[in-house]
């Protein structure tokens, strides 16, 4: 799960493909593409200006406690 707590408008997708997820501020959406113990998998972008990707990253699960 990602949650957009920038205040603004952000794009995810993940690391490779060209179908990208609008996300607006404090909303809420599934990673359902994430693979345990793969490489970088996620990239983020902020709309309005150029399309310029983040740096791939890697997503690691949090604990569950």
């Amino acid at each position: 799960m990602v949650k957009n707590s920038t205040g603004q408008e952000i794009r995810f997708r993940e690391h490779g493909s060209k179908d990208a997820v609008l996300l607006k501020p404090d909303e809420r959406h599934s990673l359902g593409f994430l693979r345990t113990g793969a490489e970088p998998q996620l990239v983020l972008s902020f709309p309005g200006g150029p399309t310029e990707w983040c740096v791939a990253l890697t997503v690691v699960p949090a604990a569950v406690s």
